[in-house]
């Protein structure tokens, strides 16, 4: 085994969620169209940057919702927007290299209020939902 393998994570280690009361990470009924109608607009907001010869303004945004740094509010783009899968939506814990090989890129993102509403993604992609100016 090379020096790079002992040393990845392994998946779920050191991945811990927080208690939440956030509205937006509800997972009760209530919720759920305000929690789609972020995801739908997140679609929307994606599509829109991906324009050829954009304007400096939506070039500096998609660099931005391309790039997603723990702490932000993401959403999955490959499949969960899609699906409107609620486990792809939330806040980005983490992304790092895991397993025994360099090629597991995986995302871990708090999807509800409670600290083990956490879901693991691998081989796909995340866009941040700007809430800051």
């Amino acid at each position: 085994m090379s020096e790079t393998e002992l040393t990845l994570p392994q998946p779920w280690r050191d991945i811990d969620g927080t208690e939440r009361s956030s509205f937006l990470l509800s997972l009760e009924d209530e919720a759920t169209e305000h929690r789609e109608a972020l995801m739908r607009m997140a679609k929307q907001l994606r599509s829109a940057c991906l324009v050829g010869n954009a304007a400096p303004v939506v070039s500096k945004m998609w660099e931005r919702i391309s790039k997603p740094v723990p702490g932000d509010l993401v959403v999955e783009c490959s499949r969960a927007l899609h699906r409107m899968d609620h486990q792809g939506f939330g806040i980005l814990l983490s992304r790092r290299q895991e397993g025994p090989t360099e090629y597991d890129d995986a995302w871990y993102v708090q999807y509800g209020n409670g600290s083990r509403d956490i879901a693991r993604w691998e081989n796909c992609e995340f866009m941040t939902l700007p809430c800051a100016g």
